[in-house]
């Protein structure tokens, strides 16, 4: 009997000692892939042991953290970590890896999911790969936080165009040149909307004429189309 307890005993100890082994495995892992990302970008390396919060959350879904024999600290603040992986999607961008690229905006956007910056380049990313819904989305609410942002309206306006949304792609853009009536792309994308109604014709020429006056670049085709003459 005591030496059945003795062989369980040892089998114990034995699994204890794998495991300690394997987390300290893991916690080495983390620790070197967030020196790579210091040496990548010339951030502050990290000190031994130290991982960032984001990483510690991941860790923590896969093994409780008191299982490890010291606590994990963490390496720098969120706005820090968000800023990292802001200039990580950069770089899948410069490489043309969209899928990683969104993947790090992502985790940035768990961080803080109203930060603009991340929102922008994400919703970018989206209408890159023509995923309307999903860019649609996240400029809406990157207008949210930024309710004063013409160019925020008038890229709504265009994705709501290319959605076949007519009237509420109008309304984003008459809102961005309400914040700027100077704004010659979104006088011109409303014109170019207003066009397709032949109803609504002489409204969009008026919409064009202002959007040439305005700065927009001359097209001859569309000068006689819309009887401008500079």
């Amino acid at each position: 009997m005591v030496e059945t307890l003795n062989r369980d005993n040892s089998r114990m100890a034995r699994r204890m000692q794998e495991q300690t082994a394997l987390l300290r495995r893991l916690e080495e892992t983390i620790v070197r892939l967030e020196m790579e990302k210091a040496e990548l970008f010339a951030l502050e390396p990290p000190e031994a042991g130290q991982v960032s919060r984001l990483q510690a959350e991941q860790l923590e879904q896969i093994v409780p953290s008191h299982l490890f024999a010291t606590p994990l600290p963490l390496l720098a603040s969120d706005e820090e970590y968000q800023s990292t992986l802001r200039r990580m999607a950069t770089a899948a961008l410069q490489r043309d890896d969209l899928e990683t690229a969104i993947r790090h905006l992502r985790q940035a956007l768990r961080l803080d999911p109203r930060d603009p910056d991340t929102l922008l380049a994400l919703g970018r990313i989206y209408r890159r790969q023509g995923e309307l819904e999903l860019a649609i989305e996240t400029f809406s609410r990157l207008a949210e936080e930024r309710p004063q942002d013409g160019n925020v309206q008038c890229q709504l306006g265009l994705l709501k165009t290319a959605a076949g949304e007519a009237a509420p792609a109008e309304q984003h853009f008459r809102k961005a040149l309400e914040i700027d009536p100077q704004d010659h792309e979104s006088a011109y994308n409303l014109a170019m909307l207003l066009a397709a109604d032949r109803t609504r014709f002489e409204e969009a020429r008026e919409w064009y004429r202002r959007a040439r006056q305005t700065g927009a670049a001359a097209d001859v085709e569309l000068d006689r189309m819309f009887q401008f003459t500079p």
